[in-house]
């Protein structure tokens, strides 16, 4: 799925074709930038809902169990896949075992349905049904969609699956499927332990699959996208086809998984080394460092979403963690997802030459990406020297590893409050174990750009933007800001704001008679000058109320501070002076959140705010709430 990490990090891309593609490979081999909507997590598991039509004949059942011959569940290779792997199963009675073998076998053979063997209730039969869902991701063709039908004393009689595919379309797509997944597992297959496996497996899914928004919003979450088939062959699905998709592949490379279900969100179960672990590769996918990667059951657990249902919960319990050996961190340290593999490979993928001549297999690989690891303030300065000198722009985003969230918080303080402000434009940290993984935007470099006489910020081009957006009444908003008086053509006298002293005011025409303005004055229209470029002053109005992103540009376009109508929502380096030079430096006193005009174009659909308490700038969503408003103007002197 679609990341671009650093430019240090290699780019992902095929090799030219210095042999032809076999038409038998179809699967992904690049990957395009894909990043989610700041602050949301998707889920996009529909629980199937049994629907009970009785009999209205009661039909007789066995009065023991009858014998019934395990199947035999085989991996790609032929090999038999243990009845170890089948978690949900081993946690059955035997009736139930006896059914779940009969459900299997029917539903392998893409029979209709079955007559059970053996009568049960209703709950030990959504169990039985349940467990074959969970263990056996093979069985794309059925998104675990059921009817059934019971005795007189509510036993089960027999079922008939629900697939959301026809009959003549299951070889077809058992094709597709095919040619989509058999490359991965056969270059996995050669890597030389478990954990490699593993990442290889994750990091494709993270790296090729798109999460479907689209059907998540629409409600239209089922069908194949509760399948394994959609991640494989289409790149595009929900939490639920991220994890059998997983499942699958696991399970034929010889390594325990399973599927684990909250009744809204899915995600793995798995053994590595002898020990238990989870994963999460829907909410893994987009992090630079994968935050949900083989968490201990007691981490999982505390993460509100992941409270596992009853059934999986059995799984869980049965097999308790033992250690964290294997989460990412102890493992791979702080080592970018998608590194160290390229996945070219997959492009030249034969299956008859790979089969007969296992010994030419080659995977591909870069360097790998470990972040920096940054302790300290001091740190952090030698990683912006050895890693680019003064030799960068404005905007230049830096990632680096902060092992431990109370050193996050020291070095947090420093970049928002203290001596290290002057590097910070806007950060975005991501948590990793213990860990921190920070994103830190650079301002320009210290000392760079000619100072305005009588302002203390540097000189900077900053742009207004007047916003857009459906029509909102002014009749509706009422300003917390009376008009300025006596403020035209005045060189001195004094205002107050927040109960402190504001400084000289300044006239609103190039009279030659006023003073320059200076940070904290009032401005022409009543407002408060905050940044100063050149000849030109931009001037910031109280709060003037709460808005969402649309309606606070709106709010900001039809202001009449001061009688001025060229009032916009400042953008997010306009926000970052009015708290850097008002708030920081103690002219107000704010600890609200305010949206900013820009966009935040990593994130499809997010803008940026700004939180004045410490100065921290996220990416979120427009429709997330009401943010605190304050419009500006820019004017001449």
């Amino acid at each position: 799925m679609k990341k671009i990490f650093s430019k240090s990090f290699a780019a992902i891309v095929v090799a030219a074709a210095l042999v032809q593609m076999p038409a038998i490979a179809q699967v992904k081999t690049t990957f395009t930038q894909e990043k989610r909507r700041s602050g949301e997590k998707p889920t996009g598991l529909v629980e199937p809902k049994p629907v009970s039509e009785r009999n209205e004949v009661d039909i007789a059942m066995p009065k023991k169990t009858r014998g019934v011959e395990r199947y035999s569940k085989l991996n790609i290779w032929g090999k038999t896949i243990p009845d170890s792997f089948l978690f949900y199963r081993e946690n059955l009675n035997q009736k139930q075992k006896a059914v779940y073998d009969t459900i299997y076998k029917a539903l392998m053979k893409n029979e209709e349905g079955a007559s059970l063997p053996v009568g049960l209730t209703e709950d030990e039969f959504f169990e039985a049904m349940d467990a074959v869902e969970y263990d056996n991701p093979e069985a794309f063709w059925w998104d675990g969609h059921y009817r059934y039908w019971t005795n007189s004393d509510d036993t089960v009689t027999s079922f008939k699956f629900k697939n959301w595919l026809e009959d003549s379309e299951i070889e077809q797509k058992y094709e597709e499927f095919w040619n989509a997944t058999s490359p991965i597992l056969f270059y996995a297959s050669k890597l030389p332990d478990e954990m490699s496996k593993i990442k290889y497996v994750h990091d494709y899914l993270c790296l090729s699959i798109e999460y479907d928004d689209e059907s998540y919003e629409s409600g239209n979450t089922g069908g194949k996208l509760q399948t394994a088939y959609s991640g494989a062959v289409e790149y595009k699905t929900v939490c639920a086809g991220y994890s059998t998709l997983f499942e699958y592949y696991l399970q034929n490379l010889g390594i325990p998984c399973t599927y684990i279900s909250s009744g809204g969100h899915a995600w793995n179960f798995l053994k590595v080394n002898g020990q238990y672990y989870q994963m999460d590769v829907t909410w893994n996918d987009t992090e630079l460092i994968p935050s949900y990667y083989n968490l201990t059951h007691e981490e999982m657990q505390k993460i509100k979403s992941h409270t596992p249902k009853a059934i999986s919960k059995k799984v869980i319990d049965a097999h308790p963690s033992t250690g964290n050996q294997m989460s990412y961190l102890q493992y791979f340290g702080a080592l970018l997802e998608g590194s160290p593999y390229t996945y070219k490979e997959l492009s030249f993928y034969d299956p008859e030459k790979s089969i007969s001549q296992p010994g030419a297999v080659k995977i591909y690989k870069n360097n790998p990406e470990i972040l920096r690891t940054v302790r300290t303030g001091e740190d952090l300065l030698v990683l912006i020297n050895d890693t680019y000198g003064t030799d960068y722009t404005k905007g230049t985003v830096i990632n680096f590893f902060v092992p431990s969230r109370e050193e996050m918080d020291a070095l947090y303080d420093r970049l928002y409050k203290g001596d290290l402000y002057d590097y910070y434009l806007r950060g975005s940290r991501t948590y990793a174990g213990n860990g921190v993984v920070y994103e830190l935007t650079l301002d320009a470099p210290k000392n760079t750009g000619n100072s305005s006489s009588g302002s203390s910020a540097s000189a900077k081009t900053v742009t207004g933007s007047s916003g857009s957006g459906n029509v909102f009444s002014s009749a509706a908003v009422t300003s917390n800001i009376s008009a300025a008086k006596n403020t035209e053509n005045s060189d001195s006298g004094s205002s107050k704001n927040n109960g402190k002293t504001t400084g000289t005011s300044v006239s609103s025409g190039k009279t030659g008679k006023s003073s320059s303005p200076k940070i904290g004055d009032k401005g022409p229209a009543g407002g408060i000058v905050f940044y100063i470029e050149g000849k030109k002053a931009y001037e910031c109005s109280e709060i003037i109320g709460q808005k969402d992103w649309e309606n606070a540009k709106t709010l900001c376009k039809n202001y009449r501070g001061g009688g001025k109508s060229d009032w916009f929502l400042p953008n997010e380096e306009q926000l970052n002076y009015i708290y850097r030079n008002l708030q920081k430096a103690g002219i107000i006193s704010d600890d609200n959140w305010y949206w900013s005009s820009t966009p935040n174009t990593d994130f499809s659909g997010s803008a940026f705010a700004q939180d004045f308490s410490d100065g921290r700038q996220n990416g979120m969503n427009p429709t997330y709430g009401e943010l605190s408003i304050r419009a500006v103007r820019v004017f001449e002197y």
